[in-house]
């Protein structure tokens, strides 16, 4: 048991150990609210913390942690699903913890796995919008109850990306000085016709060709 009280087996004597070893290790919020580096969101427990400082969505791909032979097709993620939720968390500036539940033979379920390889294909195409990006400022997302197609926006220094979980004529709401409209691509390398009016984009985009949302890259003014 750990003591609460600052002696040799405390809690802040474990912390400074751990950042002795570990001098770029973080430690998240789940000792209780003296100490964090990186706030948590369980499901929809602490869903206000998004968006601000340094925090992580931590979910299973069903609604258990461990394996759960009760849960079936309904009970999980798609593919497309998930996708969708990591480029929700990235938008906002988070990282996503994705648990898998083994059985007990250590075998991933079979739809559990589907949701993984699903992932796994659209990050094949995809990857440069989730990493190493942060959020875009000047871009609004869209799909919320607003009537709109769902969009997300992600970027770095010299790309803008929207990530689109829709085709045809989509209004891609951002700043018009913000991008370069000219330069719209599919990140498979398909071309985007984009029409500017003011801080609206409004962009012809093509079915994704795997499973989930399309993304459009922008080159960054």
């Amino acid at each position: 048991k750990i003591s609460e009280e600052d002696n040799d087996f405390s809690v802040a004597r474990l912390f400074e150990h751990y950042y002795d070893v570990v001098p770029d290790g973080v430690v998240n919020d789940r000792w209780g609210l003296t100490h964090w580096d990186f706030r948590t969101v369980e499901y929809e427990q602490g869903r206000e913390l998004m968006g601000k400082g340094m925090w992580e969505m931590t979910r299973g791909i069903g609604y258990s942690f461990g394996y759960n032979q009760m849960e079936d097709a309904d009970s999980y993620m798609t593919g497309p699903e998930a996708v969708k939720l990591l480029a929700d968390v990235v938008s906002m500036g988070g990282n996503l913890l994705l648990d898998i539940g083994p059985d007990a033979a250590g075998r991933i379920p079979e739809l559990q796995r589907q949701c993984l390889e699903g992932m796994a294909d659209w990050m094949d195409v995809n990857s440069p919008s989730i990493h190493d990006v942060e959020p875009v400022p000047e871009a609004s997302p869209s799909g919320e109850g607003d009537g709109e197609p769902w969009v997300r926006w992600t970027g770095d220094g010299k790309s803008v990306y929207a990530v689109v979980d829709a085709a045809g004529r989509v209004p891609l709401r951002i700043a018009a000085d913000a991008v370069d409209a000219d330069s719209a691509v599919t990140l498979g390398g398909s071309a985007v016709a984009v029409d500017a009016d003011g801080d609206v984009l409004t962009a012809d985009v093509p079915a994704s060709e795997v499973a989930g949302p399309q993304v459009v890259h922008f080159v960054r003014r």
